[in-house]
């Protein structure tokens, strides 16, 4: 009786996970710039209530070059070039919440981060740096961008105390790199 009562509450438990699975199955992230959907080879995730998509899809999307350099600065980065000529060069750094805009120090709330040998970034800084306005289509798990060519978007990162900072650092002959990373804490 006892080995009946064990299989019938086993096979209760494997109907019941085969049943939920499905349900607690989410749709993959989409990404919709200016009215098209984009597909990346790298699927978009949220963390911590952040949307993460990859740097290079979004930014070449958006129409800017790429580079990652192994040691920029003395640390790893992520460079985008954007064409258009109002948008001054980025250098985003893995696990590091500071980028640089030219001589500038931005920050957000969050870092980038590496995933599968990608550089995740949040899409609403990514896309601000690119003067994009974010939505969020929550039913068809949509983020969507929508190019405004206002480059002032990102001005809400910006942290005049690191600039600061780093335009001394810039003049001090005697400059280190860990002076420069200090800057970027």
């Amino acid at each position: 009786m006892k080995k009946k009562t064990l299989s019938l509450l086993l096979a209760l438990l494997v109907l019941t996970t085969v049943m939920i699975a499905p349900v607690n199955a989410q749709e993959p992230i989409k990404i919709k710039v200016d009215g098209k959907y984009v597909e990346s080879d790298v699927d978009p995730f949220i963390l911590n209530d952040r949307t993460y998509v990859p740097a290079r899809f979004v930014s070449e999307t958006l129409g800017a070059t790429v580079e990652w350099n192994t040691y920029a600065y003395g640390t790893p980065a992520v460079m985008m070039y954007p064409k258009d000529p109002d948008f001054l060069w980025l250098s985003v750094f893995p696990d590091k919440r500071a980028a640089l805009v030219s001589e500038g120090v931005f920050r957000n709330d969050v870092p980038p981060i590496i995933k599968n040998d990608r550089t995740m970034l949040p899409v609403r800084f990514i896309a601000s740096y690119f003067g994009c306005e974010v939505d969020w289509d929550d039913a068809s798990r949509t983020v969507i961008l929508t190019s405004t060519g206002d480059p002032k978007k990102f001005d809400i990162y910006s942290d005049k105390e690191s600039t600061k900072k780093l335009s001394n650092w810039l003049m001090d002959p005697n400059h280190t790199t860990e002076q420069f990373l200090e800057i970027l804490e």
